[in-house]
Order: structure tokens, then sequence, then C-alpha cells
């Protein structure tokens, strides 16, 4: 087939950012191994430059366009943008549609789908519109909270120091928050196991499961926060990201019901294509949903790319399953 690989032009100096670009050059390569003819799109900011995309795309003769869009003039909250501009133009393209996309672009939208299809996610609520005060009594439990960016991915904006312990931190926390990031996600931080699973769409479109990975936090000093923020994914010298290991779990009840929790959770948002939940275990022995991806990253050293691998498949297995799940959706 004629697949063009449509990215967002990454901002220069960002790891996290420019991560698209290793993404299309990976999908290009896997493909043209596959036989198929590829050309590279990239859609630029502006309007000359969403002009531009579209009639490149249509020039290209592409059959299906795989979706790599993620930030659009390096803003994250534009995410589902390119789908919706790509279904006003009639054409094919990889992955969720715009409006899974949507949903699981801003946090309190996914939050309030996943409560309401009965899937367990840790209490929340949002900075500004609700109080430091009232978001500590209702939110953290008197025990501890963590504040992220509402409408970022790749853990833009999360640290340690977005962990709070107190309603006098929170706070004061916010606030500088707010000023850098703009409105937050506050949720009840669960101080446990943290995992996240893969799904792909199978040839008979229903949602398949890889090996579910636990990120284990090694080394970690007593009272420093078990999270992957940002430095864990994208500071290569930082502690974070030398002692943040994954490894996979198999064959437990706590396997399963995380398995089954996500593809639960595939089904509540009607993704396609593939997929990652991320989710933690808490000490009161329940799993909790903390958010859903989209699109992933399919970068080769990526979190999906090691669960596709312990399963079993190929990176030319994946590209077909993605190929196929988007033609079968449109025909």
């Amino acid at each position: 087939m004629r697949v063009a690989v449509a990215h967002n032009v990454p901002a220069a100096g960002e790891p996290d950012s420019e991560d698209v670009l290793r993404q299309a050059v990976f999908v290009e390569d896997v493909l043209s191994g596959m036989g198929h003819r590829t050309t590279r799109v990239a859609l630029e900011p502006g309007i000359n430059g969403v002009a531009d995309f579209i009639r490149q795309l249509r020039q290209s003769g592409a059959d299906i366009i795989f979706n790599l869009i993620e930030s659009p003039g390096g803003i994250s909250r534009l995410h589902p943008a390119a789908a919706a501009l790509m279904d006003i133009a009639g054409l094919r393209y990889t992955g969720s549609s715009y409006e899974a996309l949507l949903n699981t672009t801003d946090k309190a939208v996914t939050k309030a789908l996943l409560k309401s299809n009965g899937i367990p996610t840790p209490p929340w609520g949002t900075y500004p519109h609700s109080g430091a005060g009232l978001l500590w009594k209702e939110v953290a439990g008197d025990e501890a909270c963590i504040a992220k960016p509402l409408l970022e991915d790749a853990s833009i904006g999360i640290t340690d120091e977005s962990v709070f312990f107190s309603d006098a931190g929170l706070e004061k926390g916010l606030d500088m928050m707010y000023e850098m990031h703009g409105p937050l996600l506050v949720e009840r931080y669960i101080d446990g196991r943290e995992f996240n699973v893969s799904v792909i769409e199978s040839s008979e479109g229903s949602p398949m499961t890889m090996p579910v990975a636990e990120m284990r936090f090694d080394r970690w000093p007593e009272g420093k926060p078990r999270i992957v923020n940002y430095s864990a994914k994208w500071d290569e010298k930082s502690f974070e990201y030398n002692n943040t290991k994954r490894t996979f779990i198999k064959g437990t009840p706590l396997e399963r019901e995380l398995s089954e929790t996500a593809r639960n959770t595939w089904e509540a948002f009607g993704l396609s294509g593939y997929a990652r939940v991320d989710m933690r275990a808490g000490d009161d022995g329940r799993v909790y949903v903390l958010e859903v991806n989209a699109n992933p990253c399919i970068s080769p050293d990526a979190g999906f790319m090691a669960a596709i691998t312990e399963g079993g498949l190929s990176s030319a297995d994946m590209m077909e399953m993605i190929l196929n799940a988007s033609l079968s959706s449109i025909s």
C-alpha cells in the first residue's frame, strides 16, 4: 500500500517533542521493509501549514495515513486536531478516532468517563475550578495527592514536587504549577505498584492485551515519591531515568485483573488500533486507572514496543495489525 506517515513538527531541544521524529523514521523503516511505499508529511503550525498538510496528504495518493501527530505547534491539547482535519477531508488514518483522542487528552474528561463506566480511578478534582483547601479535603483524604497539567502528556510538568503531603503545601504548590502549566488535575496519590498495559486491536476487532509491564523504582530513597516523572522518561543522566526499570508480570491474579481492566477501558473509550492504559495497585488491594493513552509512543525503546516484543510479536506484526484495524473500521 501507499502510506503517508504524518507527524507534527517538534519543538527543538525538547526530547519529549523530538521523539515524534524517531517514531516517524521507525514506522517508515518497518513499513518499507514490509513492501509498502511511504512518504512523510509534516504538519506545520499556522493556517498555511494546515492547508499545506491536507494538500500534501491528498497529493501523496496514500491509501492510508499513519497518524503520529501528538502536539501540533507544540500544543498538547491539540492532539485530536489532526484526526478532526482528516475526518473533514475524508482521509483514512490509523489509530483512534477524533472522539477517542479528545476524551483521552483532557485528563478530567478521562476521569469522568472512567467513573461513569464503573472503572476504578482515584478521587480527583481540578484547579483552579476548586480551591486547594477543598481539594485536600475531598481528594487527598488527609494522606497525599498529586497534581498534573490537565492537558499535557509525556509526564510534562510532573516532578517530585507535584506530590503533596499537606494542605499548606498543596495551596502553595498549586499556584506555582498553575502559573507554569495552566489548569491542573489533582488526584489522590496511590502509593503502590505502578503498571501499564499495552493493547492492540486483533484481526477480529477486539482488544488484545500484551504482557503487563510493572515500573520498578530501584534504590529509591526513603520519602522520594515513587512516580514516573518527566526526568524518568526523558533525562538520560538523571537518577530517575537510570533507576526506573520495566519488568513484566505473568500468570497471576493481579495480571489478569490489570489486563481485564485495560480491555474494559478500551471498550469504554471506543479506542482503536493501539493504546496503553496506566494503572496502580494500591495497598488496599484495588487496581486504579490513572491515565488512558490513545495512539501511545511507538519509538523502538518505548514501553509499548517492549510489551509488543514481550508478547512475541514483531514490529512488522504490530504495523500490520494497526493498518488492518484502520482499514477494517472503514470497510
